[in-house]
């Protein structure tokens, strides 16, 4: 019941916020053109690679001490983006690889006593490739969307120890080595389609500043078509280029009128307007997802060795729905869904793991006045439950959140910026589950029994808020 209060209460001061603004900028507030908009034909492709150093080296000198350490990393990272989208297909492919190295050298004269020296080196690969395809056949689409994660670390220490007296040296290695990989599979058949419309908005701003500067330049419906165009590749441009503005304004220059160098940049602003992201439209879809584990975990050391491998296979069904629907070019609400209810399906090594039940429930209310205000609150509830083959019992994790924020914003006088979030976590029993689904969490391996920090139930709140006041004047 607390818990209902304060979701209300939220809900109810935004609603005031939003109702007591007086609207700028669009002087139309018909949804219209967003349900209208269709995607264009468009993509990009982004290589990118990046090499990194960091080292320091520290010399101390103490009473009968005196220490030195010294250390040296070298990064590298090649990665990709591919993005395309149009009305018949969504092609996205996110991947990238990290190689690190670090080498650390330590050592430490204890007078009288001994000499210290530590020296280690890291080795550490790490692949991470995540993908979706769509394609659309009037309002029904098959989904493929693949996954796979790897990762690599090795340890290796070595310690020296040289005692005065008597006389005697001491060595000790360990070495460490963690692998882990999966693989993770969706295929699915589905209904209805959710669109991008931002850029719709962002259109129809241009057109009302363009009127501001230009009593006779309006835009026509092609016009304002094709500055939604020109809207939605806009952020290949900032992926592409390091000045991506001239690009955009390059590729628009064609549907506008000759303008001074005032009337561009007051057009260039709209860029900094707030808007929010907005959608438009539904879509639900249904089908399987197969995910394959392999880990390995091993401990060498002069006096001991230690080995843990967990290799397994799930299959289950996967259902997934959205719904967002703009009610005005001011406000948009929406509601999305997922549930997965994954089966163990093999157990090459030992995973006690059963099955796994997920599901996640959001809701979203977005409340803009353009270059104003924006304000944003967002209810969600998630389940998870895991079934083990040697127990009876069910180990369970809800967890139900509410995220707020605002920004208000009024040019050269005064600007807000707060968000509040509250959350509420229960489990039963006590473990170390979290209550989020992947990709914040994964359940498959059963790493946390046994840890001696469980959870039984955490109730959090976390606010902040800026208010800034503008005393200025061009003298």
């Amino acid at each position: 019941m607390l818990h209902g209060i304060r979701i209300a209460a939220m809900l109810a001061i935004g609603s005031v916020l939003a109702s007591a603004q007086t609207s700028v900028g669009l002087s139309t507030n018909d949804p219209k053109p967003l349900k209208d908009y269709r995607l264009p034909e468009w993509g990009y492709t982004d290589w990118q690679i990046a090499f990194g150093t960091s080292g320091y080296k520290l010399d101390q000198n103490q009473r009968n001490e005196k220490n030195e350490s010294s250390e040296l990393s070298l990064t590298l990272t090649p990665r990709i983006f591919i993005f395309k989208e149009s009305e018949k297909h969504f092609t996205s492919i996110d991947g990238f690889l990290t190689k690190w190295n670090s080498f650390s050298l330590s050592k430490n004269i204890e007078k009288g006593y001994r000499n210290e020296k530590i020296e280690s080196n890291i080795n550490q690969w790490m692949i991470h490739l995540i993908s979706e395809r769509r394609t659309y056949n009037s309002s029904k689409y098959v989904r493929v969307s693949p996954e796979f994660n790897f990762l690599y670390h090795r340890d290796i220490d070595k310690y020296t120890f040289n005692y005065f007296s008597p006389p005697s040296v001491s060595k000790n290695k360990f070495n460490s080595l963690n692998r882990y990989y999966d693989i993770n599979v969706t295929l699915g058949m589905g209904v209805g389609r959710v669109r991008n419309v931002t850029p719709v908005i962002r259109a129809l701003r241009l057109n009302e500043r363009l009127k501001t500067v230009n009593k006779d330049a309006e835009f026509g419906q092609f016009q304002i078509d094709q500055a939604a165009v020109e809207f939605s590749k806009y952020h290949g441009y900032q992926s592409i280029y390091d000045y991506p503005d001239k690009y955009f304004w390059n590729s628009l220059s064609a549907h506008l009128p000759e303008l001074t160098p005032f009337e561009s940049h007051y057009l260039n602003d709209i860029f900094k307007e707030i808007t929010g992201e907005r959608l438009e439209g539904s879509e639900i879809d249904a089908g399987l997802r197969i995910t394959k584990i392999d880990g390995l975990t091993k401990f060498k050391s002069d006096f001991d060795n230690d080995k843990f491998k967990i290799k397994s296979g799930f299959l289950g069904p996967q259902l997934h729905a959205r719904l967002y629907h703009n009610y005005s070019l001011k406000g948009q609400i929406g509601f999305t869904g997922q549930a997965n209810w994954d089966f163990r399906i093999n157990e090459k090594k030992y995973n006690p793991i059963e099955n796994i039940l997920q599901f996640q429930l959001s809701a979203d209310h977005l409340y803009v006045v353009t270059n104003q205000i924006l304000f944003r609150i967002k209810p969600s509830y998630s389940r998870v439950i895991l079934k083990y083959e040697f127990d009876d019992d069910k180990y369970t994790s809800s967890l139900l959140s509410l995220n707020s924020s605002i920004n208000f914003f009024i040019e050269d006088r005064f600007s807000i910026n707060g968000s509040a979030d509250w959350s509420y976590l229960k489990n039963k029993p006590h473990s170390e589950l979290t209550g989020s689904l992947p990709p914040y969490s994964s359940y498959y391996s059963p790493m946390f029994i046994g840890f001696p920090i469980v959870v039984k139930s955490r109730s959090q709140w976390f606010f902040d808020i800026t208010i800034h006041y503008h005393f200025g004047k061009l003298h």
